[in-house]
C-alpha cells in the first residue's frame, strides 16, 4: 500500500511539473520577444483634460502628471494647469490670463519681469492648427543644462489661454513635436474679433 501510494505522489508531482512549464514557459517566452511598450501600455498614447470652469480642453501623455489651480477671485490668472514628464526633463502649463490689453502689451511687459540669462528672445504672430494666435521663444543656460522655451497665445476678449512648455534644448527633437501636438490640441470657445489684431508683434521682443 505504501508503495501504490508513492508511485501516486510521484505521478502528481510530474503533473504538478508539466503544468508549471508550460503555463510559465510562454509567459518568460513573451517577456523577452514581446516590446516593452506592449507590457507597459503605449507611453505616447494621449490624455484629455477639459477644465469645465473655464472652457477649454487639451490633450498630453498619460505618462505625465498633471497638477491644477483654480482662482475665480478676480486675479489674473483664473486657472492653471501645469504638467511635468516623467523624468521631470520637461515641464509647462496651460493658463487662463484676464488681460486689459493685448497679448503683444502684456508680452512686452512679461520680458521686463524675466529674470536675468535668457536670451534668442523671438516672438511673431502665427497660426496653430485653427487658432490665430502669437508665440514667443527664448532659451536660458548653457551647455546640457540650456533649456528651450515656447509660449502660445491666444486672445479671446479679455481672456487669454496661454499655453508654455520648456524643455532641454540638447532634447529639441525628441519634444518639438510633442510641442507643436499639444498647442494644437488646445481647444477653447470661439475667440473674438480682438484674436486677430495684427499689431507690431516684433517691435521690443526680438533679440
Amino acid at each position: 500500500m505504501k508503495k501504490a501510494l508513492f508511485i501516486l505522489g510521484k505521478r502528481k508531482l510530474i503533473w504538478t511539473v508539466v503544468m508549471v512549464v508550460g503555463v510559465m514557459f510562454p509567459l518568460l517566452a513573451a517577456s523577452y520577444y514581446i516590446p516593452a511598450a506592449g507590457v507597459a501600455g503605449d507611453a505616447a498614447k494621449m490624455l484629455t483634460y477639459t477644465s469645465e470652469g473655464e472652457g477649454f480642453a487639451f490633450s498630453y501623455p498619460q505618462n505625465w502628471t498633471l497638477r491644477t489651480e483654480k482662482d475665480y477671485s478676480g486675479g489674473e490668472v483664473l486657472e492653471n494647469v501645469t504638467f511635468v514628464s516623467p523624468d521631470k526633463k520637461a515641464h509647462g502649463s496651460v493658463q487662463v490670463i484676464k488681460i486689459s490689453g493685448s497679448v503683444p502689451e502684456y508680452v512686452l511687459e512679461f520680458q521686463k519681469s524675466m529674470a536675468q540669462g535668457y536670451d534668442s528672445l523671438h516672438f511673431r504672430q502665427e497660426k496653430t492648427g485653427s487658432k490665430q494666435g502669437y508665440v514667443l521663444t527664448y532659451s536660458r543656460g548653457r551647455g546640457e543644462a540650456r533649456q528651450k522655451a515656447i509660449e502660445y497665445f491666444f486672445q479671446n476678449g479679455e481672456k487669454v489661454y496661454r499655453f508654455s512648455f520648456v524643455y532641454p534644448e540638447t532634447r529639441q527633437e525628441q519634444y518639438s513635436r510633442l510641442v507643436g501636438e499639444m498647442a494644437e490640441s488646445l481647444a477653447f470657445e470661439e475667440m473674438g474679433d480682438r484674436s486677430q489684431e495684427t499689431g507690431d508683434s516684433s517691435s521690443g521682443i526680438d533679440n
